[in-house]
């Protein structure tokens, strides 16, 4: 019955409804603090945040039609990276886990990098299949939002950024966080030290 009505929420879009203020408020937040002016907004279900603010907005939801692709998540990214395209905020907002989407998703995000984590769900089911074999989450008690935050910080020390938590909201069973991205400061170069004779 659960998993029922909740397909049925995703459906009509009310998924979010409990959380969804607080989403936009961090949102608006962000967005003024980094003023983007490009985002990918994937899976943007029904509709996008963004339509009709003033960005230029690419969205994609695999479920539904009308945005600017129709694809797997995490295919596309792969192919926008692929292709050069950048984007100066990236919004991953899935029902479940955008793990497959993170590394490339890093990788076109200029400015800033908003990922949902469905995941944290399984926590009330004491579930660590799945966050074991992608965040190498072993214990219950590591199963946090700072563990899965610092997995993505982790990511994209890999390609030379800093990912900064700038805010976030945890609402039950969910969390949602939003990274400052910036290049990665180059370490100084190590000065030799001449041998000295006594």
């Amino acid at each position: 019955m659960q998993i029922k009505r909740k397909r049925l929420l995703k459906k009509t879009d009310r998924y979010n409804d409990p959380h969804r203020s607080a989403k936009y408020a961090a949102n608006s937040l962000f967005l003024n603090k980094v003023e983007p002016r490009s985002i990918l907004d994937v899976y943007a279900g029904p509709a996008s945040y963004y339509e009709g603010r003033g960005y230029k907005l690419e969205t994609n939801d695999l479920k539904y039609q009308g945005h600017t692709y129709q694809a797997d998540a995490s295919k596309l990214c792969a192919q926008l990276y692929g292709s050069g395209k950048m984007y100066d905020v990236v919004d991953l907002d899935p029902f479940g886990s955008a793990h497959g989407c993170l590394e490339n998703a890093v990788r076109i995000a200029r400015h800033g990098l908003i990922v949902s984590f469905g995941e944290i769900g399984h926590r009330r089911w004491k579930r660590l299949d799945y966050v074991s074999r992608t965040y190498r989450i072993e214990a219950i008690e590591d199963f946090t939002h700072q563990a899965l935050e610092e997995y993505v910080m982790e990511v994209a020390g890999r390609f030379k950024k800093k990912a900064t938590v700038f805010t976030r909201i945890t609402p039950r069973n969910f969390c949602r966080t939003y990274f400052l991205l910036s290049p990665m400061p180059k370490q100084p170069p190590r000065i030799k030290k001449k041998n000295q004779s006594p």
